[in-house]
């Protein structure tokens, strides 16, 4: 498995590719298709390779190229039951509080417990706090997590936003410790940490 990270997206969004074997899946659509591509890190069958788009949650800067993506590829766009509605709630998916109220209209499949790709298995796990349906992905094999804006090097996700929870959110960091040490952890922005790392220094934790 390889990761390709792009903080091209508005506020530093860090949308994902990830190769698996010879296709990809998409985490968090915030670049749009044209720049990813001008990147030239694909090769020009690329798209046609593309099985699934993975959204963290539903705040605009994580989801601003979802309809673009979906509408180039015809693939599933998967998220959480109790973040679909935001896509379509500018005071909720905080678009209206940054920038232009926006709204996206992709017709999303909510995830279940686990997602296959080949033979590559990816826990889903529930982590609300920062949104209602807040999720981070674990490639348990791989041990790699994509945890959108659930947890940061030295930080975790704000809470003050529209359905923030704090009480729920130190509930999800009580979830995040029964995770493995050598888990990397790939956040919705900033670099890449470690579970370890996290757990002993991260302030929150």
């Amino acid at each position: 498995m390889k990761v390709y990270t792009f903080p091209f997206g508005p506020l530093g969004a860090n949308m994902y590719v990830v190769q698996i074997e010879d296709n990809y899946v998409l985490i968090d659509p915030s670049v749009s298709p044209d720049k990813i591509i001008a990147t030239n890190k694909f090769e020009d069958d690329f798209l046609s390779k593309i099985s699934a788009i993975l959204i963290t949650h539903a705040h605009f800067d994580h989801v601003l190229y979802v309809d673009k993506w979906a509408d180039t590829i015809k693939v599933p766009v998967y998220i959480a039951k109790e973040d679909a509605p935001l896509l379509r709630e500018p005071e909720n998916n905080c678009s209206s509080h940054m920038m232009s109220d926006t709204s996206f209209f992709v017709e999303p499949t909510f995830l279940d417990d686990t997602l296959s790709f080949g033979d590559t298995s990816v826990k889903i796990i529930r982590t609300p706090g920062h949104s209602p349906g807040s999720v981070c992905y674990l490639f348990e094999n791989e041990k790699v997590m994509f945890s959108g804006d659930m947890l940061f090097a030295g930080a975790v996700g704000r809470v003050d936003l529209p359905m923030g929870d704090a009480h729920i959110m130190l509930e999800s960091i009580e979830l995040l410790k029964s995770i493995d040490d050598e888990v990397l952890v790939y956040p919705g922005h900033g670099y890449y940490t470690k579970m370890g790392i996290e757990k002993k220094n991260n302030p929150f934790f």
